[in-house]
């Protein structure tokens, strides 16, 4: 029994890291160097 209730934890837990690392990945990408985040640029536009 306890063996079984391992895989699932262990199941669970995957499945929730593997969700961080691709959160983590698309704020990575929106950090790029160069790209603006979008109320920056509306910030300089106003202050124009």
């Amino acid at each position: 029994m306890s063996q079984q209730y391992n895989k699932n934890i262990k199941r669970r837990r995957r499945k929730a890291y593997l969700k961080r690392q691709k959160e983590a990945l698309k704020q990575r990408a929106a950090k790029k160097p160069g790209a603006k985040p979008a109320a920056a640029a509306d910030a300089a536009k106003s202050a124009a």
